[in-house]
């Protein structure tokens, strides 16, 4: 089974690999989504998608801009965060070929903004057990297998200030070549990029509690198609 740490909830991904129990799981989510709100509320800051365009012109103006690549998810879509003001300016005046949409989020997560929330969330993962994961664990720092339970620990702290490469893991789960990729909610997006660049890989969606019978079904065969089977979330 290989588990990517999701953009949005890195703890689900640890909790299925048995890195957290359900309890710390939750517990740590809890922290880090109090210390990331307090976090935005010490400057006006979000955060704009960058669809299209060249990739060194469009970190070359995130850069000008004194904005921050905070994700990476995929060819042609970058995430600029920062000061809201530069956001605004990227919008205004985008690099050549590129759109920026700006998202309905309260802050610039993944970047240095976020280092009051990072030093909160350090202090509780500390004082939280981490075991060794059950098979892959994909790490969106930059898209390789993680076995370790301390570098898992430090991995998630400092991911909240660091930028998330979805684009690294996109090519790890084609190196892996899982029999079934499943994509947990909120599915869509990630989900969608991941079908683009790597259209042999067969990606199931799950948005709804609807999909889960039909996920594990799929599960099933795939288990029984391949020895060991694979599952990416």
């Amino acid at each position: 089974m290989s588990l990517v740490d999701g953009l949005r909830s890195p703890h689900t991904p640890l909790r299925h690999a048995g890195v957290l129990t359900p309890v710390d799981a939750v517990r740590l989510a809890a922290v880090r989504g109090r210390a990331m709100a307090a976090a935005c509320a010490e400057a006006p800051t979000s955060m704009a998608a960058v669809v299209g365009g060249d990739e060194a012109r469009v970190l070359e103006r995130i850069a000008e801009l004194g904005l921050h690549a905070a994700t990476f998810n995929g060819p042609g879509q970058i995430v600029a965060a920062g000061l809201t003001e530069r956001l605004q300016q990227l919008a205004a005046a985008p690099p050549h070929g590129s759109t920026v949409k700006p998202l309905p989020v309260a802050g610039a997560f993944h970047t240095p903004y976020m280092e009051s929330a990072r030093q909160a969330f350090a202090a509780a993962a500390a004082a939280t057990d981490f075991a060794a994961p059950r098979g892959a664990l994909l790490s969106n720092a930059d898209g390789e297998a993680v076995t370790d339970p301390e570098e898992v620990r430090r991995q998630l702290v400092e991911q909240v200030v660091r930028p998330v490469r979805w684009d690294l893991c996109l090519e790890t789960l084609a190196r892996l070549s899982p029999g079934l990729t499943v994509s947990l909610p909120p599915a869509r997006t990630l989900a969608n990029i991941l079908k683009r660049r790597h259209p042999e890989l067969d990606v199931l969606l799950v948005n709804a509690a609807r999909d889960i019978g039909k996920a594990l079904v799929r599960i099933g065969e795939s288990a029984r198609k391949e020895e060991p089977a694979h599952a990416g979330v």
